[in-house]
């Protein structure tokens, strides 16, 4: 299920949440929440910048989801995942 994902296009914001996902998973082997996300800490540090309002980081997860960058699995807890 695996493909090829060409990451042009992405915002600046967009990557920066990839790239925690990608850190995130390496780190602790499951994917973030979104309040995990918009906390932006991995390991005590931070990794990206926090956001105190959930629906930015929310709807940038939409937005990877819809380019077909980042996977959500309804129905699973952590349901984020990386294609």
């Amino acid at each position: 299920r695996m493909r090829p994902v060409n990451k042009r296009g992405m915002t600046l914001h967009q990557r920066e949440i990839y790239n925690f996902l990608k850190k995130f998973y390496k780190t602790y082997g499951i994917y973030p929440t979104i309040r995990e996300i918009a906390n932006g800490e991995i390991d005590g540090e931070q990794y990206i910048k926090r956001r105190k309002h959930h629906s930015a980081t929310h709807e940038t997860i939409k937005r990877l989801i819809e380019k077909g960058w980042v996977e959500n699995n309804p129905g699973r807890w952590r349901a984020l995942s990386i294609v």
